[in-house]
């Protein structure tokens, strides 16, 4: 298994480091999606976790950006 680029597979979890590929990358290892993400930066992950998730996966976060209310 080729293990280079921005992503590491490790005990059965791969790791993305991110960049404009990394959606392809995760369809590499997983043509049909995965099943599961753990996310901790939901908001500006949100793109990359909707294309690598497979159908009726689920994504779990526990961590979200909190947007500051705008001046009024």
């Amino acid at each position: 298994m080729d293990k280079t680029g921005p992503f590491r597979w490790n005990s059965g979890r791969l790791d993305v480091g991110g960049g404009e590929d990394a959606a392809q990358q995760v369809r590499t290892f997983a043509p049909d999606g995965v099943s599961r993400i753990v996310e901790l930066a939901l908001g500006p992950n949100l793109e990359l976790d909707l294309a690598a998730i497979a159908p009726h996966g689920v994504i779990a976060t526990y961590a979200a950006d909190m947007v500051a209310p705008s001046p009024q």
